[in-house]
């Protein structure tokens, strides 16, 4: 663990946090509302106002760490947030050498992610953070940075204003500015906010509320909750009893009536204070309903996939367990239980090659400058063609050179997934041709396999980098349908174009576009 240094002024950096006479007080309503408005906001469950004394972090507002109040501040994270002007982010602790082996990383409440952002006073002192913290490694937007930044602002404005009036004044004047900072807050968010007092009657509607609603801005201030079910309701495609829904036990789903694609949630939270009971939570979540879609989806496909040869398997392993066979005719039962291994291998590990390039967006992807040309030639140098056929024939614009940025490792597997696929789907032989040469605006190294095998019709070229999926639907050509799909996630990755034209009978062309190195 490294513990932060002092900062350069840390004498009048403690004596600016003296004169706000904050330590040690009681918990306040308008700070309260701040860190729950952060945690909310940012997706994460700890959100703290924190002020650094001398040898401790104190917290004014504490959300999501019941019972604590402060912490030694040779371990806070916060100690060092006060060091720069910026918002401080750790995605990883356990991955940082500051914080791996902090305690409130390997014990109680188990740090992963944290963000903060120094409250900086108008003398210049910074004297502690707003902050937001989780148990998962987590890494901030810059909507939600943004977000941040003004809740710190809020929350200066709010301590300074604890210095600046009399008790009274001052607890009206920073829940004022508090709640001011929120609506903007609320406003920059793409989530509509309401909030209820205790008797459930709307007492705040964001603007952003009332648009997801299709509502006005003013319909649902002074009505009750009931009547905000009961609307969204009416909002629905299929007919929803509102006096049915508790949303104190699951959120309302809502998928539009008159928008298909679209799907709404409303969930209701807990506001911990007198101020503010509860709050109202609408979301547009239509891209997690399809995602979660596709997933299902792709489940089910993936199940088929291994279904299949995990039958045969089955199969011609009860048959040699049910009957006795003589060694020769054992070895071709042998022979189709391996092949169907094969099968399942293949599948297998063309997933996980594909979730680990979705999953860590080409961060692993190495970065390096990549002759293409020297690529293309190794690659068809050490490329086997199915038994009585050519190798494929490679075509060079005269005069070509240049390189890209890129994994020569991944490029190559693009290279030999094309070169594969083009050799398959002509079984009835037929040239399969690559050419090399620049766009037309010089700016990108573009490569292209034809063959000149079964080609596919356009319904078939619009899918053919779905997951397994195969134009060849009658079974005779081996694959496991993922090929194409791991082609064009990483040609994204390598910020380039993949392109494919096909004529049925004629054959295939597809089309690689890199960007060349500058």
């Amino acid at each position: 663990m490294i513990s932060a240094e002092l900062p350069h002024d840390e004498l009048q950096r403690l004596d600016s946090l003296y004169r706000l006479q904050v330590l040690d007080t009681a918990p306040e309503a308008e700070f309260d509302a701040l860190v729950r408005a952060a945690s909310l906001v940012c997706g994460v469950p700890f959100s703290l106002i924190s002020l650094v004394d001398a040898e401790r972090q104190w917290f004014k507002a504490n959300h999501g760490l019941e019972g604590a109040t402060e912490t030694p501040r040779a371990v806070a994270f916060c100690a060092h947030a006060i060091l720069g002007n910026e918002v401080f982010e750790v995605p990883d602790a356990q991955a940082d050498q500051r914080f791996h082996d902090n305690p409130l990383v390997t014990n109680a409440p188990s740090l992963r992610f944290y963000a903060g952002v120094p409250l900086t006073l108008s003398d210049g002192a910074r004297v502690g953070t707003l902050c937001v913290a989780g148990q998962q490694p987590h890494q901030l937007t810059d909507q939600q940075r943004a977000i941040l930044v003004e809740l710190s602002c809020a929350a200066v404005r709010a301590l300074e204003a604890r210095r600046a009036v009399q008790a009274e004044r001052e607890s009206l004047a920073a829940q004022a500015c508090a709640n001011a900072i929120i609506a903007n807050i609320f406003a920059l968010s793409p989530d509509g906010f309401a909030a209820l007092d205790a008797q459930g009657t709307l007492t705040f509607c964001s603007a952003r509320f009332a648009e997801l609603a299709q509502a006005g801005t003013t319909a649902f201030t002074g009505r009750p909750l009931a009547d905000v079910v009961q609307h969204l309701a009416a909002l629905a495609r299929d007919p929803v009893d509102a006096r049915a829904i508790r949303l104190q036990q699951a959120p309302l789903i809502v998928p539009l009536r008159d928008q298909p694609d679209r799907v709404l949630q409303l969930s209701l939270h807990e506001g911990h204070s007198d101020a503010l009971p509860a709050l109202l939570r609408l979301q547009d979540v239509s891209k997690q309903h399809e995602v979660d879609r596709l997933k299902s989806e792709f489940l089910a496909v993936a199940a088929h996939e291994l279904r299949t040869p995990m039958t045969s398997i089955f199969g011609f392993a009860e048959l040699l367990l049910m009957r006795q066979y003589t060694p020769d005719r054992q070895r071709p039962l042998l022979q189709k239980i391996h092949s169907q291994c094969r099968a399942m291998m293949d599948v297998t590990t063309e997933l996980l090659d594909l979730s680990q390039l979705e999953a860590r967006g080409g961060r692993d992807l190495q970065r390096l400058p990549v002759d293409m040309l020297a690529l293309v030639q190794a690659t068809i140098a050490d490329f086997s063609p199915p038994k009585g056929r050519e190798g494929p024939q490679l075509d060079v614009a005269p005069g070509l050179t240049g390189t890209v940025i890129g994994d020569p490792v991944k490029l190559r597997q693009v290279m030999t997934n094309l070169l594969s696929n083009a050799f398959k789907y002509s079984p009835d032989g037929g040239p399969v041709a690559v050419r090399l040469q620049a766009s037309a605006d010089a700016q990108s190294l573009v490569i292209e396999v034809q063959d000149h095998g079964m080609g596919m019709t356009p319904d078939q070229l619009a899918r053919v980098s779905e997951r397994f999926y195969r134009a060849d639907r009658s079974g005779t050509i081996m694959g496991t349908g993922l090929g194409m799909s791991i082609v064009k996630e990483i040609i994204t990755l390598h910020g380039g174009q993949l392109a494919l034209a096909s004529t049925p009978g004629l054959g295939t062309t597809v089309t690689v576009s890199l960007p060349r190195q500058a």
